[in-house]
């Protein structure tokens, strides 16, 4: 069996720690933050890998969120949820670092996504969002496309998420804009591009969101990198230079 381990370095002091966490995953932990205060990694970690249905591909499922100590001896890794999600990803820590904010589903639910906060000081979770509601079921100008998030973050007030659109020839499934929720519970639409935004980065201090798109979704894939103002101005495209092939 392949070991894993789950590896910390600190760029500043040049600190490394490598923990053995082989066996204690379905597959190697996702998404990890580092809680500076406590001096811990937080992390999404799967206990299984099987399929949700016969029809289903394999992947990895009861998610939760877990910690690692990188100053305490012994058992260094704690469990912090007990959600045995079917899926969970978006996680971040607050600004403070007393919180992290994480998006997870489960089939009892609908596969909707509930977008929680989790107090790192007693384990209490909170839920923030929760894909419940009409205006995230379907598409207002073609009812018959259901609405997926696949992305979700919280930055200040407000949250960002992509959600699908109607597309050309009625493919709402295929086309992915940016959306900021407002605290009112209006959805305000920030992008109007037909393709799929996969990833985000919100930049409260410049007003921006930097993200990368695939144009050519769903034929091939073609990304650029984005930006746009938070008031849904200003998109261009990223320049970035070219990296030169490597030579043997």
């Amino acid at each position: 069996r392949l070991k894993t381990k789950l590896v910390w370095h600190n760029l500043t002091n040049r600190g490394h720690i490598e923990v053995d966490i082989t066996g204690k995953f379905a597959v190697p932990p996702d998404q990890v933050v580092w809680q500076e205060r406590q001096n811990r990694l937080i992390f999404i970690g799967a206990g299984a890998y099987r399929n949700s249905s016969p029809l289903a591909s394999p992947a990895w499922h009861d998610n939760d969120l877990y910690s690692l100590s990188l100053v305490s001896a012994g058992e260094q890794i704690r469990k912090l949820t007990d959600l045995g999600s079917y899926e969970m990803s978006d996680l971040l820590l607050s600004s403070d670092g007393s919180k992290a904010y994480f998006a997870y589903s489960s089939p009892g639910e609908g596969l909707d996504i509930i977008y929680a906060s989790i107090d790192l000081r007693d384990d209490k979770i909170e839920t923030v969002f929760a894909q419940n509601t009409s205006q995230f079921k379907k598409d207002p100008v073609d009812p018959s496309v259901g609405r997926v998030i696949r992305r979700i973050q919280k930055q200040g007030n407000k949250l960002f998420l992509t959600l699908n659109d109607r597309g050309p020839q009625g493919q709402g499934g295929y086309v992915y804009n940016l959306y900021i929720l407002t605290t009112d519970n209006k959805l305000n639409r920030l992008t109007n591009l037909q393709g799929y935004i996969s990833n985000f980065v919100v930049d409260l201090e410049k007003n921006r969101i930097i993200f990368s798109v695939n144009i050519s979704w769903p034929e091939q894939n073609n990304y650029k990198l984005m930006t746009i103002n938070l008031d849904g101005t200003g998109l261009q495209e990223v320049n970035l230079p070219r990296i030169p092939a490597q030579t043997s």
